[in-house]
């Protein structure tokens, strides 16, 4: 019964902390990551992880504000971020190539009946021509 009520002052607790830190720790990972979902996504990940060690933080802060703690945990994930960013970059949308327009309805039903046209026509020809062969030496093939 008394780890019960533990868990339940410890999550009261917790709750107080995150609605009383949650724009702080945003605002903090949104300075250093400058992108509003990876901030997003650092805030949840710094609460996460500062749930897991809340009751050890509580004890030893000796009635210490918990914001610097927050912070120093939301610093340590930013810098964790950059160094995966920088280990496999990642292409920003903007300097993606140019999306051609997807295809019509018309034009898919068009090429459909060719290659049905197409099939039907190798589905004709002897047994011995049927398979395609390429002059090309094996080998992976080139992208």
């Amino acid at each position: 019964m008394e780890a019960t009520a533990d868990k339940e002052r410890l999550d009261r607790d917790f709750t107080e902390l995150y609605r009383a830190h949650l724009r702080d720790v945003y605002s903090y990972a949104y300075y250093r990551v400058g992108n509003h979902h990876d901030a997003e996504d650092l805030t949840e990940q710094t609460f996460l992880q500062a749930y897991r060690h809340f009751d050890r933080a509580q004890r030893e802060s000796d009635g210490r504000p918990l914001r610097p703690w927050l912070i120093r945990i939301a610093h340590n994930l930013a810098a964790n971020f950059y160094r995966d960013r920088s280990r496999r970059p990642v292409t920003q949308l903007d300097d993606a190539s140019v999306l051609h327009e997807p295809h019509g309805t018309e034009q898919l039903v068009e090429e459909r009946e060719e290659v049905k046209e197409v099939l039907e026509g190798v589905s004709k020809l002897p047994d011995d021509r049927r398979e395609a062969h390429s002059a090309a030496p094996r080998g992976p093939p080139r992208c």
